[in-house]
């Protein structure tokens, strides 16, 4: 069981807060091991200064106490690995440089050729926070994607209950939420696709086997 956690960092200026995007990739090992179950995410908050916590997944999560979720990411198989993203809003307060914002433990029980193994790796998040943007595109363009297609999803699930105005406005509050990220041409493209798609839920064009109901998550990985 591999765990990888991709970091992304922009300072958001209306906010006076570093925003950190962080993508936590679950995935197989090469034989022996021949998948896992019972992955489990669990984030836990070190960092006074942050001020809210955004999961992209409508996945079961937890919250035994503050500051700390548990998220049942379920079964890994050899192939397909698991993904949650996450953006953290750290409050700038003047520090500068490396620092541990959050902690992120994965367990799992790991199947090879002799058995069940369980198995649990910590590793912590550190963003550097420095009122810059660390940017790294390929955690970005996941997150990016993971946001988008889950608002698709509960927007086709409010429109199938006819539910046009709501479904119309969870892709504007969707789009709107990406532009946290810039305006560089992959995000504006997702930002204009959403648009559009809120325009024609708000004209009452939809068909629950139109193409937005059959979109898919680019990474066919993220639960």
């Amino acid at each position: 069981m591999h765990v990888d956690t991709g970091l992304s960092t922009r300072f958001v200026t209306d906010r006076n807060a570093h925003q950190v995007g962080l993508l936590v990739t679950v995935a197989g090992e090469r034989p022996p091991v021949l998948g896992a179950q019972n992955v489990t995410v669990e984030l836990h908050v070190r960092h006074g200064g942050v001020a809210g916590v955004i999961f992209y997944q409508r996945i079961p999560i937890e919250e035994p106490e503050e500051n700390r979720w548990i998220i049942r990411l379920g079964e890994l198989s050899g192939t397909s690995p698991l993904q949650l993203g996450v953006t953290l809003f750290v409050n700038d307060r003047d520090e500068r440089g490396a620092v541990e914002v959050a902690e992120v433990r994965v367990t799992g029980d790991v199947l090879t050729a002799q058995g069940v193994e369980h198995r649990v790796v910590t590793t912590p998040v550190v963003a550097t926070l420095d009122g810059a943007n660390h940017v790294e595109p390929s955690v970005e363009r996941t997150l990016i994607r993971l946001q988008a297609t889950q608002a698709r999803a509960d927007a086709i699930t409010q429109a199938n209950l006819g539910h046009f105005d709501s479904a119309a406005h969870t892709l504007r509050v969707a789009r709107d939420s990406l532009a946290l990220y810039g305006t560089d041409a992959p995000i504006a493209e997702a930002m204009e696709d959403l648009a559009t798609e809120s325009a024609r839920l708000a004209e009452r064009e939809h068909d629950p086997s139109d193409h937005i109901a059959r979109r898919k998550p680019e990474d066919g990985k993220g639960r």
